[in-house]
């Protein structure tokens, strides 16, 4: 489910599942991704201009965005290290997200 997520937010963003992306191209698809998260996959966007403004007017209406936005940069600070993140180590830090965040 978190894989499946993922693979649709970088193709909206038209990044590279092969290949890497710099920790800001990856922070914007893990917020596309946190927003499918919150909506349990109900979300759509066409390109990464959509999914930015699609993204901000749902935080502006999501009760606890602040909250549980800080929480997931908070957990995302402590594993974003490198210069270049690909798939799979995206993957891991959205899959820590699911299963910590109803704890």
């Amino acid at each position: 489910e978190a894989k499946g997520r993922m693979e649709t937010a970088f193709s909206i963003h038209d990044l590279p599942a092969r290949g890497t992306v710099s920790e800001e191209q990856l922070r914007e698809v893990i917020d596309t991704y946190f927003v499918m998260f919150l909506l349990a996959g109900n979300f759509s966007a066409s390109d990464r201009e959509d999914a930015l403004y699609k993204t901000e007017a749902f935080a502006a209406t999501y009760t606890g965005w602040d909250e549980a936005y800080t929480w997931m940069q908070d957990l995302l600070d402590t594993r974003m290290k490198d210069e270049a993140y690909d798939f799979q180590k995206a993957s891991r830090m959205v899959e820590d997200i699911g299963e910590q965040y109803y704890k």
